[in-house]
């Protein structure tokens, strides 16, 4: 089976034993011409995060995917945009792999490639085959570089044939396409006040979270913590949360929703907890909540 960070995807057994690409997607084309200039664009993309070189860097990143990663690394009260390079690994050369194909999709491009990807943190006779998948978006004219994925298949010795055999059918699958959509570019953060992190359990419910109007989630079901982008300020602050009842015959009825926000000055500090809900046993979901909590010395520490 295909893993893709983690998440299933696609059975390479499933796949139909073709020799040619086949149809491509609605709205997607092929991309081999624009192969240089994207190779280019990783490569000084490469080049840039292995010297740290904070210029170059911008030149030829996404702006959506600048200002996401300077949220974070400011979320997290620490240097822009020293922090982000340091312990950082580059992508691996691509030199080394095989290019399997590019998809084109309106603004946006991904380049698929196959091989022994080296990202530098394993012994090199350690090193199994994958597929790299590297997106691109067009701004201004300009294809900049936007995130590397890999995606794992495992041991699938059909699939592996498949690629030796020059068929690549299974790339109309959704992790190696473009989305054909820009993403949008998020508002800059500032500094926060205290660094925040959100705690979220919803079971039976889909929702939606957003804290200070900057940091947005969504949940389908589960748990799960992170970072609160744009932190949490000293007085005031606001989290808005809507919810969906999504029928799950594990909960016997009983959807379960907590939610937990904690805040520290710093990452040496303990945590205090600024916000908490738990939905009470018995009792139905209501379709949203909306609440001020106070942060800092004149904060009541929820129980």
């Amino acid at each position: 089976m295909m893993l893709v960070c983690g998440l299933l995807a696609q059975s390479a057994t499933t796949l139909s034993a073709q020799t040619t690409m086949g149809t491509m997607p609605p709205g997607v084309s092929n991309g081999e011409a624009l192969r240089p200039d994207l190779e280019q664009t990783y490569a000084s993309w490469r080049k840039a995060m292995a010297e740290g070189d904070a210029r170059t860097w911008q030149n030829v990143t996404a702006t959506s995917r600048q200002v996401e990663l300077r949220n974070r690394v400011i979320s997290e009260k620490q240097p822009w945009p020293g922090t982000f390079f340091q312990g950082i690994l580059p992508g691996p050369d691509i030199k080394s792999l095989r290019a399997l194909q590019i998809f084109v999709k309106g603004p946006t491009a991904s380049a698929v490639y196959f091989g022994k990807a080296d990202f530098g943190v394993s012994d090199s006779s350690a090193i199994t085959d994958n597929f790299i998948v590297l997106r691109y978006l067009q701004e201004a004219g300009v294809w900049k570089f936007d995130n590397l994925r890999v995606v794992k298949f495992g041991t699938d010795p059909e699939l592996v044939q498949q690629v030796l055999q020059g068929d690549f059918t299974f790339l109309q699958g959704p992790e190696f396409q473009p989305s054909g959509v820009m993403p949008a570019v998020a508002k800059v953060v500032a500094p926060p006040d205290y660094l925040g992190e959100l705690w979220i359990t919803a079971v039976g419910c889909s929702i939606d979270v957003e804290i200070n109007g900057q940091h947005r989630t969504r949940l389908e079901g589960g748990s799960g913590k992170e970072l609160i982008i744009g932190g949490l300020k000293e007085g005031a602050n606001t989290v808005t949360v809507k919810i969906k009842e999504e029928p799950d015959d594990n909960t016997g009825g009983n959807p379960q929703l907590e939610i937990g926000i904690y805040g520290a000055r710093d990452a040496r500090e303990p945590a205090t907890r600024y916000f908490h809900f738990k939905l009470p046993t018995g009792t139905p979901l209501p379709p949203s909540l909306q609440n001020q909590f106070l942060v800092g010395t004149r904060a009541t520490n929820p129980r």
